[in-house]
């Protein structure tokens, strides 16, 4: 399994560094799924649609703590509908 074409593994490598993500974020976003998605859960269609999977290229820059309101309306939307 795997190649060992170098061709393909420098495009791999290149298409999988911050450098190219970055530069090509609407290829790592939630746009397709999101806008299928939020009118099933009660949302405007482009609901959380400007954000990005590819954040500042820093280790831990992703951790973020939800806020006590926004953990509390999630709960509140999803606690009927889920085995909480």
């Amino acid at each position: 399994c795997g190649t060992k074409d170098d061709a393909i593994i420098e495009e791999a490598v290149k298409r999988s560094s911050f450098k190219f993500m970055s530069e090509n974020s609407h290829k790592f976003d939630e746009h397709v799924s999101k806008r299928l998605r939020n009118p099933a859960m009660g949302l405007p269609p482009d609901a959380g649609s400007t954000g990005s999977k590819v954040r500042q290229g820093s280790k831990g820059s992703g951790k973020v703590k939800l806020p006590e309101d926004i953990q509390a309306a999630l709960y509140a939307k999803w606690a009927p509908v889920s085995l909480l």
